[in-house]
């Protein structure tokens, strides 16, 4: 029987509905699949996992490892030695023959202060000194007639002394025979015997006491001369004083190297110890790197040290590291009586805790006239920690002033 217009036809039924998120041509091939191949595919796939995870951790590892190996850093400075310049006397700039940023020599004429008033002062120290040479002089011509006057009185003492001697004896002569029972003097002799024995020893105690001031005379001279001496070595050392001040008129350079901070116009009066100007010494400039705490474990004095300056960005200067700070400034850190001057540090309760930065002393040993280092330049520092140590210095140990 003809089915009519708008029936559905019983031999061609409807296809069932798809299930949501299935792909029937792929869960057919699957279901066709054995499970070996089912197996296989888990394999594959576990194993494209795990070498994904481990390139990841090569690549992190890759990544943090040269941060430890060779740690970088652009917090860093040039740094040189500065030589502040200032005069040890008073005065008035009479010349000026540098010029700021100029570079001079060590021993170079930098200011000269008006040298009158020392000249002055140094004519009056030798006269001083003219003087205390003279009464060492005098002072000597004084000893030798206080030693002639000794000499003189106590010939004196020892003549009234043997004439003491002569008139005690007359008198005891004279005495014993004025006891005699013939009396062979009279009594006018015994009595002449017995004044002119007073007479000697009233000499004798006359001499005595004239031998004795002379004695003091001859200690007071001496005196005089010690005191002479005395005087003579003060005026020397007011004379080496005012020689050394004089010559502190002349500021000269201490040390190669540039003039800097200069801003003096001649006649501009300069008190002792106030500094018009600074030099930047020449072959001692390095890097002042300060890095983090965390990245100082490895780091050694002699590594080797790559450095960039920001005004030179295709120039890479080499370096070895002197030395890593031991110690840095505390903010919170105080001293007081009732912590028995122990450094008191306040507690703090932080999510994040930084680590501090240690400066690390870089030198610079290779100068490049091209390239000149300037102080308060901005680098780029990474250190080699995985190279040996440099065995010897790049550059010699730096001298002293009182070495130079």
């Amino acid at each position: 029987m003809p089915s009519s217009p708008g029936s559905s036809s019983s031999s061609n039924p409807a296809p069932p509905p798809k299930e949501r998120g299935k792909d029937p041509a792929r869960s057919e091939d699957y279901v066709r699949l054995g499970p070996a191949q089912i197996a296989w595919r888990r394999t594959v796939r576990a194993f494209i996992i795990v070498v994904t995870l481990a390139l990841a951790a090569v690549c992190i590892f890759l990544y943090a490892q040269p941060e430890k190996l060779y740690p970088h850093t652009d917090n860093a400075y040039v740094q040189a030695d500065i030589v502040r310049i200032a005069p040890r006397v008073a005065g008035p700039v009479v010349e000026l023959p540098v010029r700021d940023n100029q570079w001079v020599r060590r021993g170079d004429l930098l200011i000269q202060i008006d040298p009158e008033d020392y000249r002055v002062r140094l004519d009056q120290a030798k006269g001083q000194l003219a003087l205390a040479e003279a009464q060492i002089d005098q002072a000597k011509a004084s000893i030798e007639q206080a030693q002639a006057a000794v000499e003189e009185n106590d010939q004196r003492v020892h003549q009234a002394d043997a004439q003491a001697v002569r008139a005690r004896r007359d008198f005891d002569r004279a005495f014993a025979l004025m006891n005699t029972a013939a009396k062979a003097i009279s009594q006018q002799d015994l009595d002449a015997a017995r004044a002119g024995q007073n007479a000697a020893n009233a000499n004798l105690d006359a001499a005595k006491a004239t031998a004795h001031a002379a004695r003091a005379q001859e200690q007071a001279a001496e005196a005089n001369h010690k005191a002479a001496f005395a005087q003579r070595d003060q005026a020397t050392a007011t004379v080496h004083t005012a020689e050394l001040e004089l010559s502190y008129t002349r500021i000269l350079a201490p040390v190669d190297g540039w003039v800097t901070n200069l801003n003096l116009p001649p006649g501009n009066y300069l008190a002792a110890g106030q500094s018009p100007l600074a030099m930047v010494a020449d072959h001692t400039f390095r890097v002042l790197a300060y890095y983090k705490e965390t990245f100082t474990e490895r780091m050694r004095p002699g590594q080797r040290v790559s450095v960039r300056l920001f005004p030179y960005p295709d120039r890479v200067f080499d370096g070895v590291v002197e030395g890593i700070g031991w110690g840095i400034f505390q903010p919170d850190g105080q001293a007081n009586a009732g912590t028995l001057q122990l450094p008191e540090v306040s507690p703090t309760i932080n999510w994040v805790r930084l680590p501090q930065r240690f400066p690390v002393r870089i030198d610079l040993p290779q100068e490049d006239p091209a390239r000149p280092f300037r102080v308060g330049q901005t680098a780029v520092v990474q250190i080699d920690t995985v190279a040996g140590l440099v065995d010897t210095p790049l550059r010699g140990p730096r001298q002293t002033l009182a070495e130079k």
